[in-house]
């Protein structure tokens, strides 16, 4: 008989429950460090403040883009795409959630990949979406900023695990 097929249900929970939340752990302290910024936080970031003033140009928008500030040339209104912007903190989370659910590593690297594309896909639609709200409406952006689109993001990222574990189950 396999020994993990005897524990208790209550037992191989929290066995996983604390095997998910050391990979977190590690995932979000990769995150931290400074190569992993230079190297891959910073790139992300400026790609995102590019693209998004490539799409606003395209479809119309009065934009400036000086580093990773994006300013209406309309209304005056700036926003600053930081680190906070690219998603890599919570990527980090559900990354470990999929790697967590052991669902074979060909699963799991797909699902990741789908995890990064979508979570920058939804970046770069939140920034866009952010800066025409900076420029029309700021107390809708304020809340949009602080509120929403974080909510957005987790909501994003928890489908795509739900998906796999779904698909898989």
């Amino acid at each position: 008989m396999n020994p993990p097929a005897l524990m208790p249900t209550a037992s191989r929970a929290a066995l996983y429950g604390l095997f998910v939340f050391l990979i977190i752990a590690i995932a979000l302290a990769l995150t931290a460090l400074p190569a992993v910024q230079d190297i891959v936080a910073q790139p992300l970031v400026s790609a995102i403040a590019f693209a998004a003033t490539g799409l606003i140009d395209v479809f119309g928008g009065a934009i400036v883009r000086d580093g990773n500030v994006l300013t209406d040339t309309v209304t005056g209104a700036t926003v600053h795409v930081t680190q906070a912007c690219d998603g890599l903190g919570v990527f980090a989370v559900f990354a470990a959630m999929i790697a967590g659910l052991g669902r074979g590593l060909k699963t799991s690297l797909a699902a990741i990949a789908l995890l990064f594309l979508a979570m920058q896909a939804f970046n770069l639609i939140r920034v866009i979406a952010l800066f025409h709200l900076r420029s029309a409406a700021q107390d809708v952006y304020d809340v949009s900023h602080l509120f929403v689109m974080p909510w957005m993001t987790a909501l994003i990222g928890w489908l795509i695990v739900w998906r796999v574990w779904a698909r898989a189950s």
